[in-house]
């Protein structure tokens, strides 16, 4: 399509942009091989794994600076879902990540919670099952029931919330929507997919950001990303597209 077009041409053209951004991401990584700080070390996780999604994405995986931080990530002690899940996406590897995982997985609903026990919520179910995605989990049952919560859940505006009854936000939808993408060519989901896609178009300011109340970069990239993963965006929508590439790249730091 053609707004897959101008994603493709803008990912990987190098441009500016990006060459600028990879440059301060390199410069910024601890010697450890990890991104983030010691103030906040809730963030140093989280942080690390985009930063290797990354560099996977700008193919520099021959890199010092992506060995360095496989070996920080494949050091860490993980325990909660969304830990897990990210790990496993970033890896692509299943072994004991996927066995603790999938332990947590509650039967009753066929969804996940933060931990074993825990309530279970759209947030941890999205995120375990792109995992399982990644490294393609054989158990069939154990997908079309997590997402069939997943799609239970989807709110009458087309968007997702945190948990059963919460409130759309475009965070939310935009993960979710992402994950529900991965499964597009083996489960009927487009329905699904494409109300959250016009959820999301109205979350779109004159900015051409994104965000639930006023535009955020974080919110705009993950959904335009979603957005694209979809497949459901149209031509009519590429000036849309357009303006949200324009939002990212004019909030850009000097450094």
């Amino acid at each position: 399509s053609l707004a897959q077009h101008i994603f493709i041409t803008s990912a990987f053209s190098q441009t500016p942009q990006i060459t600028t951004g990879l440059n301060y991401l390199i410069s910024v990584q601890n010697p450890d091989g990890s991104w983030g700080t010691e103030l906040s070390s809730t963030e140093i996780l989280p942080v690390t794994i985009s930063a290797i999604e990354t560099l996977q994405l700008l193919n520099q995986t021959g890199t010092l600076n992506y060995s360095n931080a496989l070996s920080w990530l494949q050091s860490q002690g993980l325990e909660t879902t969304d830990y897990l899940s990210e790990r496993i996406h970033a890896l692509s590897v299943s072994g004991t990540d996927v066995a603790l995982l999938v332990s947590y997985l509650d039967d009753l609903t066929g969804a996940w919670g933060g931990y074993a026990g825990s309530k279970v919520n759209n947030l941890d179910t999205a995120l375990a099952l792109s995992a399982l995605k990644k490294i393609n989990y054989p158990d069939a049952d154990t997908i079309s029931y997590a997402l069939g919560y997943l799609l239970s859940n989807q709110n009458p505006d087309g968007g997702f919330g945190f948990y059963v009854g919460d409130e759309s936000n475009v965070y939310m939808t935009a993960v979710v929507l992402n994950t529900l993408s991965q499964f597009k060519s083996i489960y009927n989901l487009q329905s699904s997919i494409s109300n959250g896609v016009v959820y999301l178009f109205t979350k779109q300011s004159t900015d051409g950001g994104f965000g639930s109340s006023t535009s955020t970069v974080y919110e705009t990239a993950l959904a335009f990303g979603s957005l694209l993963s979809s497949g459901a965006v149209g031509a009519d929508k590429a000036a849309n597209i357009q303006n949200a590439i324009n939002y990212l790249t004019s909030t850009q730091l000097p450094n």
